[in-house]
């Protein structure tokens, strides 16, 4: 999809809810498992005021996904703050969540604790591996603050690291994702190049999305213009790439927090906006939330673009 396609049909959203065709709400759904993150990520709206450390509820997070399974959920995505930082909870979680009949069950993280040996674990009931993935220089990532906030630091290498998951993942047949955020640091790179090395069936490209209170005197020197992040797109080539602009972005998505409650992301800021799930039942805490339709499907919210690439028949590797 090109900005230009995609902001043409920004031009008929309707409002929150839009009057198109509306697929299950709950077809794709992320949990935020924690809050904290082991990266210091200037441009990531989960900043200091999100919350604190805590373990992830794990009986709490269950009966959430009970409720997500019923309601007809294809697509389980767990991200963060890091999941990776709980990793015992969240192959639980994995685990319980391909039981309850969800057909594809995904990671996001930025990779740096997690482990061959752990993707085995793993591997029968993860679909998919997303890696966060902003930049290949180490200057480019100091300045983004992409890197550990302790320990390695500057000297991770994150394109290796990278590379030695998608290799694992490849050998298990875990199909790998690539999020990279485009910021003013890492506009001008060309990442197609690394994005195939690792066989990623599927690229999303960000545009950095500022929200109120989050980082916000980090963040706003990061911002990068939109010219900036078309040029991105369209120097990169690359068929698995689809862009999302904040227009698209924002509100399409439904998301989770670790405390089963949904997530409100209107008026440029993340809130949680509803009581527990497991409390009121789904229908009631979603009405607290704005969701938007059209833009879900926009950014191809239903995998149609790459459905083949991630195919619910799982590799020979896992036979």
């Amino acid at each position: 999809m090109t900005i230009e396609s995609t902001n043409k049909k920004q031009a008929i959203m309707t409002g929150c809810r839009t009057s198109a065709a509306k697929p299950n709400p709950f077809i794709s759904v992320n949990i935020h498992l924690t809050r904290v993150c082991n990266f210091g990520c200037k441009f990531c709206f989960h900043g200091a005021s999100m919350g604190v450390a805590k373990r992830p509820d794990v009986p709490l997070l269950k009966k959430t996904i009970n409720i997500l399974a019923a309601a007809g959920c294809r697509k389980l995505n767990f991200s963060g703050g890091e999941p990776s930082l709980f990793l015992a909870e969240l192959l639980t979680l994995i685990r319980h969540a391909k039981q309850q009949g969800i057909p594809i069950v995904s990671v996001i993280s930025n990779g740096s604790k997690l482990t061959p040996a752990w993707l085995r674990e793993a591997a029968p009931a993860l679909d998919i591996l997303g890696l966060s993935l902003h930049s290949a220089d180490a200057s480019t990532c100091e300045t983004m603050g992409f890197r550990p906030k302790h320990g390695k630091g500057a000297a991770y290498d994150v394109a290796a690291h990278a590379r030695e998951l998608a290799a694992a993942c490849k050998a298990m047949g875990i199909a790998v994702k690539v999020n990279t955020v485009i910021t003013s640091a890492n506009q001008g790179e060309q990442m197609a190049a690394l994005v195939e090395e690792l066989g990623a069936s599927r690229w999303k490209a960000f545009e950095m999305l500022p929200l109120e209170g989050e980082r916000a005197a980090e963040a706003t020197t990061l911002v990068p213009t939109r010219a900036d992040f078309e040029d991105f797109i369209s120097r990169q080539g690359s068929p698995v790439l689809i862009p999302e602009t904040n227009e698209v972005m924002r509100d399409s998505y439904v998301i989770i927090d670790e405390g089963g409650r949904f997530i409100d992301s209107s008026g440029n800021r993340k809130v949680v906006a509803s009581p527990r799930i497991v409390d009121v039942g789904i229908q009631e805490a979603f009405e607290a939330v704005c969701f938007d339709q059209t833009a879900f499907i926009m950014r191809d919210g239903l995998y149609t673009k790459t459905a083949s690439a991630f195919s619910l028949k799982r590799h020979s590797a896992l036979d």
